[in-house]
């Protein structure tokens, strides 16, 4: 994140106020809960989010672009099962406010929604080294 006077921005431009905190993009510990202790599990789970993002994101924007907002929820909703087990609350909150955004009929909100799941997956995607 680059910081710019008082604004933050992501490495797309996108602003994020100064006094925000920004969530980490993923919570080792509560990685570890969800899965038992289990690290090995933990990290299938996280392999295996990390394996269908790329595809996961096209549909997202896809669905978006065709305004087709029942396919773009059920795929936002499908990537929180996902996120949850991982552990990767930056990229949760982030489809947690697009289904919020898809639920309320709420457009602008939807297309920032969907920028904003894709920032997020780029800066846990960097954050991992990936």
């Amino acid at each position: 994140i680059r910081s710019r006077e008082n604004e933050m921005q992501d490495d797309r431009g996108n602003p994020y106020p100064a006094d925000t905190a920004l969530p980490p993009p993923r919570d080792e510990a509560a990685a570890l809960a969800a899965t038992g202790g289990d690290a090995e599990l933990a990290q299938e789970l996280l392999t295996a989010l990390l394996r269908g993002l790329p595809a996961d994101l096209e549909r997202l924007a896809a669905s978006a672009k065709a305004e087709d907002w029942g396919t773009l929820k059920e795929i936002a909703h499908r990537m929180r099962g996902g996120t949850s087990y991982c552990a990767v609350p930056a990229l949760d909150t982030a489809l947690q406010d697009l289904e919020r955004a898809v639920k309320a009929g709420d457009v602008p909100r939807i297309v920032s929604g969907v920028e904003t799941v894709e920032v997020e997956a780029d800066r846990l995607q960097r954050w991992l080294g990936q």
